[in-house]
């Protein structure tokens, strides 16, 4: 049994409320972990902003409501935009559709948003420090969703709003950070996914003069590479370190 199903038969077995929508478990007979079950409430998170529409050229937010019925990550502004943009979208549609969290981090997350003493025991190890930084940055991530599997609703989905539909780049540092090798739950997979949809971001930035520095970037095409790296993709990481290394060469006027 998985630390979701088990923390959530735990949660009843305690006298809480249901923390997912479908019915419970039967009651576990293992013994309940050993600290008391005191941490503080989930944050209420506001419902998820608005992403802007996906048709290239339209400067419209778009609406959760008027999503990609297929693979529920493309909003639109409206139904004309979105037959417009769909031979466009075809292709990525199929690749969104199969993208799917790990197992892992999406217990990871699901544990986040329900915050309380099982699920802190069983993964964190009681490292306070360690569930608490996590938080924050699930916090900076936003609503995400808060159902397991794949829905509209769901955690998989709302993870993939962040890589391809919200271009906000506190949202994918946020991911970065939390699914890195060091600091993070070490999805490697994922954290090379966020670094791709924030590198472009960051050149973004730059380039009109939005507060990034060309240091900044520099160190995230670094931070790519090193990404690359931990997926063995050896020519896609050299590529990234030979473009920061031309790059700091200019800008500190190095040989």
């Amino acid at each position: 049994m998985g630390i979701v199903e088990y923390s959530r038969a735990l949660t009843i077995a305690e006298g809480g409320p249901d923390p997912l929508t479908d019915p419970p478990p039967t009651l576990l007979s293992a013994a309940p972990p050993s600290s008391t079950n005191n941490r503080k409430p989930a944050a209420i998170l506001p419902p998820p902003p608005p992403p802007p529409c996906a048709r290239v050229g339209c400067y419209n937010l778009g609406s959760l409501d008027k999503r990609c019925s297929k693979c529920l990550v493309a909003s639109y502004c409206c139904v004309e935009c979105q037959r417009e943009h769909w031979p466009a979208h075809k292709k990525q549609c199929k690749v969104n559709r199969r993208f799917e969290l790990s197992k892992q981090t999406e217990e990871y997350l699901f544990g986040l948003r329900v915050n309380f003493g099982a699920y802190f025991d069983r993964i964190f190890a009681c490292n306070e420090e360690g569930f608490e930084r996590y938080s924050a940055l699930f916090e900076q991530l936003g609503n995400i969703g808060f159902e397991l599997g794949r829905g509209i609703n769901s955690i998989t989905v709302g993870v993939l709003m962040i890589l391809r539909s919200y271009r906000d780049r506190e949202k994918l540092e946020a991911l970065a950070k939390l699914t890195g090798r060091d600091e993070g739950f070490d999805d490697r997979a994922l954290h090379l996914e966020a670094m791709r949809s924030l590198v472009p971001l960051l050149e973004e930035a730059y380039a009109a003069g939005d507060g990034v520095t060309e240091e900044e970037v520099l160190d995230g095409v670094m931070a790519l590479g090193t990404a690359h790296m931990w997926m063995e993709e050896w020519d896609e990481c050299k590529a990234c370190y030979k473009r920061a290394e031309e790059g700091f060469v200019r800008l500190l006027g190095e040989d």
